[in-house]
């Protein structure tokens, strides 16, 4: 095509049209692209107005919700909603109660009576040798609670793994179930008026009271440490249990140094054995017999530190502060 004939086909009307409709094209595109002037309002007026209006209407999702606001009580879940009522239930169930106090002090009673043990023995410090007394104390405290005094006398740790609490025949009457000074202040504030607590209401109460008793006792026995040896045995290295009874700490500690042999836990074998015990036989006799034995102090002092630095006097107790 000539030059002559490219001049005439721009000066066209044809080109021109073409021309025409892509500056159309394009001032739609940049029109759609640029974001929309808001003008902000002049006036405090209409600046109320504008937040009112942007408040008040509805968006998609509050249409789609049937207007209800999801963070309103219309609109939460049907499981908050649940919840809310049963907890409402509840709480106007526990209010009507009239042995609720007494069932509250009941509950702190035994909150204190696990709160010493737990305390204790929530630590990093070494305290396995004081495990078995103290355990055996807090089982003692609880059976006391339902079962008959004579069925306790001189029980063993190991025995007290065994008290067949779940026989009825064992059990003091309900009456006499220790359940709390709070819970029996409690139901005789309670059955003062007649016209609410019954007599059978207090002695339902008692009864599972008791049963709760049982339960405890019972889980207790069936995960107890005390049916370990070891753990029976370790309580040897109690101070003040070397200081009152050498012979009884040399005795579990044989019987210690033997667990270790059966499992094969101990290097040296046998020789090395018989080296902790005569070690161990001959601190007992020498340095447990000071007074600083007889009044450790188990949640004031480490006993790692203590027994460590006692045996430091001798320097044969090498073994025995290995093992």
């Amino acid at each position: 095509m000539g030059i002559n004939a490219v001049k005439s086909h721009m000066h066209g009307a044809s080109h021109k049209a073409a021309v025409g409709r892509r500056e159309q094209s394009q001032l739609s595109i940049a029109s759609f692209c640029a974001p929309t002037a808001t003008p902000l309002p002049n006036t405090t007026a209409e600046l109320v107005k504008t937040a009112t209006t942007a408040t008040s209407a509805p968006s998609s999702a509050d249409i789609r919700m049937g207007g209800k606001s999801p963070c309103s009580r219309e609109g939460s879940s049907s499981l908050a909603s649940d919840y809310e009522v049963r907890g409402c239930s509840q709480a106007n169930e526990a209010q009507a109660d009239p042995l609720i106090i007494a069932k509250l002090q009941f509950f702190l009673a035994i909150s204190r009576t696990f709160n010493p043990f737990l305390t204790k023995y929530q630590t990093d410090e070494p305290v396995l040798p004081f495990l078995a007394k103290d355990l055996s104390e807090l089982l003692k405290s609880l059976l006391r609670c339902f079962l008959k005094r004579e069925l306790l006398h001189d029980l063993t740790p190991l025995q007290l793994t065994k008290v067949n609490v779940a026989d009825e025949a064992n059990w003091v009457p309900v009456m006499n179930a220790d359940i709390g000074l709070g819970a029996e202040s409690a139901i005789r504030a309670s059955t003062s008026d007649r016209a609410r607590v019954g007599e059978l209401s207090v002695l339902i109460f008692r009864r599972a009271c008791r049963q709760g008793l049982v339960t405890m006792v019972k889980k207790l026995q069936e995960k107890s440490p005390l049916k370990f040896p070891v753990v029976r045995a370790i309580a040897c290295l109690d101070p003040t249990s070397m200081h009152r009874d050498p012979e009884w700490c040399l005795t579990k500690m044989k019987t210690t140094v033997q667990k270790f042999l059966q499992d094969s836990q101990l290097a040296g074998g046998i020789s090395a054995g018989d080296v902790i015990v005569q070690q161990f036989e001959s601190f007992l006799t020498v340095e447990a017999r000071d007074e600083c034995f007889l009044s450790f102090q188990p949640l004031q002092q480490q006993i790692d530190v203590f027994l460590h630095s006692a045996s430091l006097t001798l320097s044969c107790q090498s073994s025995v502060r290995a093992f």
